[in-house]
């Protein structure tokens, strides 16, 4: 894990979920809706919720994050975006990821599911 900043700057990603210019995989919604019960208005909000504060300094408040290359779109520059995060909402933790393709806006969250430790 990076102490860097996520490659999607939170600020842009929580603006594009604002806007609905965010897709929720199918398959990300079912997997939110087997662990915690929650559908995409869920996840949206959740989303909302998460900080790129530096983890170590308080691991159950800050969210752990990395970035990697997108191994489907790497010649587009696009990077996925994973976060770790602790009782973020409804007491309920939570590991996600999600990019947004390079020349874009729209955010692809395409893993969101129980955080195990």
């Amino acid at each position: 894990m990076s102490g860097k900043k996520p490659k999607n700057p939170l600020a842009a990603v929580k603006a594009r979920v604002i806007a609905g210019d965010v897709v929720v995989n199918p398959d990300v919604v079912q997997e939110a809706y087997d662990d915690f019960g929650w559908y995409d208005p869920e996840i949206r909000k959740c989303l909302l919720k998460l900080n790129d504060r530096y983890y170590y300094r308080d691991r159950l408040r800050n969210h752990l994050y990395k970035f990697e290359e997108h191994w489907r779109y790497p010649e587009e520059n696009t990077y996925i975006d994973f976060y770790r995060a602790h009782k973020i909402m409804d007491g309920e933790s939570v590991f996600t990821h999600l990019y947004v393709r390079e020349a874009t806006t729209t955010v692809i969250v395409n893993s969101f599911k129980e955080l195990y430790k």
